[in-house]
């Protein structure tokens, strides 16, 4: 099939130039747009700064989606930026099932997911090694997934015995604290004793684990 225009869908890693990788350098350097969120592009401001720069806030994935393929069958090559891995709670099926929408397209452009460092992986190198073995990665944000069902998982994998890294803990509107209904993660503890916990988030759970002053993750001597 035919192609025109080329879709970089770009992890940015967890936050500081030093962990992007090489490929997201010259994707980002190759590119005619760059989509993402405005946050992002403090990160990488060196690699856009004369590119065409669409910025679209939180909450507007699948706007940035839409846009990013909408620009490549048009025959740009875009770049769409995410924060830590693309692929990991990232834009990149987003944008790919944006994409299968337009399947019946005589043109298609070329699609690259490009990897990137995630913040489980660089939170981990701060406590040591927390997830040598295996290991469960889950969500506390009910923005796509209802509560209940991050209560059976978060339930699920720690009676399994997974060392666990819990994403998205912070509560909506800026609080600082645990988000969530409180008993679900009482109920972790429950089943996880004290000493089988490496890192607490604190109040600063906001901050990037790469970026100057990542107190946030206080480790246990217990560990």
């Amino acid at each position: 099939m035919s192609q025109t225009g080329s879709l970089c869908i770009v992890g940015l890693g967890p936050g500081t130039s030093a962990l992007l990788t090489g490929q997201a350098r010259a994707a980002l350097q190759g590119a005619d747009v760059v989509i993402g969120y405005n946050g992002y592009f403090t990160w990488v401001t060196d690699l856009v700064r004369d590119k065409e720069c669409i910025a679209l806030p939180l909450t507007q994935e699948v706007a940035r989606a839409r846009l990013a393929v909408e620009r490549a069958l048009a025959g740009q090559a875009v770049s769409v930026i995410s924060s830590g891995d693309a692929g990991v709670y990232g834009m990149a099926s987003l944008v790919l099932e944006v994409l299968e929408q337009h399947q019946a397209n005589a043109l298609l452009p070329e699609v690259v997911v490009i990897p990137g460092v995630s913040a489980v992986n660089a939170c981990a190198a701060l406590l040591g090694a927390p997830i040598a073995h295996d290991f469960a990665v889950l969500s506390l944000s009910d923005l796509l997934t209802p509560w209940a069902v991050i209560e059976k998982r978060l339930a699920a994998a720690a009676e399994a015995d997974f060392v666990m890294v819990l994403l998205n803990p912070k509560a909506p509107g800026g609080s600082g604290s645990l988000r969530g209904p409180v008993p679900s993660l009482a109920s972790i503890v429950r089943l996880r004793p004290r000493w089988a916990w490496c890192g607490m988030p604190t109040v600063r759970t906001n901050r990037s684990c790469s970026r100057p002053c990542p107190s946030w993750c206080r480790p246990r001597s217990t560990c």
